[in-house]
Parts: C-alpha cells; structure tokens; sequence
C-alpha cells in the first residue's frame, strides 16, 4: 500500500452569490495500491 495526499477545494455559494466568493480547503491522506485507485477513492468515498 502507498500513501497519497489530496488537495480538496471547494468554493462556497450563499443565496444568489452577490458577495466575495469563499473557499474551503482540506487535505486528505489516502491509502491505496495506485495513483488510479486514490483518485478513486477521493471521488468515491465510503
């Protein structure tokens, strides 16, 4: 097993967006066997 890390982020909408745009960002340790496998892991989780 190797271990990846992933850059997740995420802009953030309130209402109807009339304001300065806000973002979230969040890493995330993944293990798996390959690069293909963490890719997939990070858009599938559960």
């Amino acid at each position: 097993m190797n271990w990846y890390l992933s850059k997740i982020v995420y802009r953030i909408i309130c209402g109807q967006g009339n304001h300065t745009p806000q973002f979230d960002e969040q890493l995330r340790l993944i293990q798996a066997e390959s690069t293909q496998e963490a890719f997939e892991k990070i858009h599938c989780p559960g």
